[in-house]
């Protein structure tokens, strides 16, 4: 059998990590490099070029929420959406630098406007040129400090709780692993409306699953 090579449209590739050892890598250059070309090439039809010197995904400043721009018309919500589609599926390859912006510029789906389509081609952009980034799937175990963390005591509301296990689960086969999850949160980030984005990661050993 021959080693992957590609994966849903992400190339895999091997390479070390820090400690030395073997690990597997996601890559999704090739389908950024596609998806840049072709929003190009249309811009390029109507003499527009992507914006230069995007050295972060959004402008610095920009508020998503407060755009108060013209509404895009039919063709212009097709193309925005269509960016953003494009923009979420480079996520899941692995682009995890972006789903931050991509998820605000994702509530406006069905009313963007002309200042959502620029920071869509923002984002790409800013993809053009910050290339060559791999996701590496680690499986060694994580060197997570308790010093790190402030210790609460929560026994007066969790006094009787237990962790649930299956009474018939089977016996390990294999080595144990840590499942790590990091949580950060804008508290009433959205100047509209005060909502919250929350952002999660969750790790199984060293490799990022979700």
């Amino acid at each position: 059998m021959e080693k992957p090579e590609n994966y849903f449209g992400a190339d895999m590739s091997e390479m070390y990590n820090a400690e030395g050892y073997l690990c597997w890598a996601i890559s999704s250059d090739k389908y950024c490099q596609a998806l840049v070309k072709n929003i190009e090439a249309d811009l390029e039809k109507k003499g527009i070029r992507l914006p230069s010197k995007c050295f972060i995904p959004l402008s610095s400043g920009h508020r998503t929420e407060m755009d108060c721009t013209a509404e895009l018309k039919a063709e212009g919500v097709h193309r925005y959406q269509e960016i953003i589609g494009q923009l979420r599926w480079a996520i899941e390859l692995g682009r995890v630098d972006i789903l931050l912006e991509t998820s605000l510029m994702s509530q406006h789906l069905a009313l963007p406007r002309e200042g959502h389509l620029e920071q869509a081609f923002h984002i790409v952009g800013y993809l053009k040129s910050h290339r060559k980034m791999r996701i590496l799937f680690d499986p060694g175990y994580p060197k997570v400090k308790e010093s790190w963390f402030m210790e609460y005591d929560w026994f007066d509301f969790y006094k009787d709780a237990k962790e649930a296990l299956p009474p018939n689960m089977p016996e390990a086969r294999g080595n144990d692993v840590i499942l790590t999850c990091f949580v950060d949160a804008g508290h009433a980030n959205n100047q509209k409306d005060r909502r919250s984005q929350t952002g999660i990661l969750i790790f199984v050993n060293k490799a990022p699953i979700h």
